[in-house]
């Protein structure tokens, strides 16, 4: 996983539970087989905060949303009911 620098910084107000940690977004990847495979392919806009990276969570959640839109739209052999 690597970071994309985004121009804006985290703040105090809002919601603290929308940033996430580098650790965070990994457990949250590796949660699933599937995204285990593509993690090293995910880019993620995120933000310098000290020596950390910071990643929005509902960036994460649209990433790990197009992966499966992405494997639905290429399984060549998608599961169907026969009647």
């Amino acid at each position: 996983m690597r970071p994309m620098a985004a121009s804006s910084t985290p703040t105090t107000a809002g919601d603290p539970g929308e940033w996430l940690t580098t650790e965070q977004v990994m457990d949250r990847l590796l949660e699933d087989p599937r995204l285990r495979k593509v993690a090293a392919t995910c880019v993620l806009p995120a933000i310098r905060c000290g020596d950390e990276w910071r990643f929005r969570r509902s960036d994460l959640e649209r990433w790990i949303g197009r992966q499966a839109m992405d494997a639905e739209t290429s399984d060549p052999n998608p599961s169907r009911a026969d009647s």
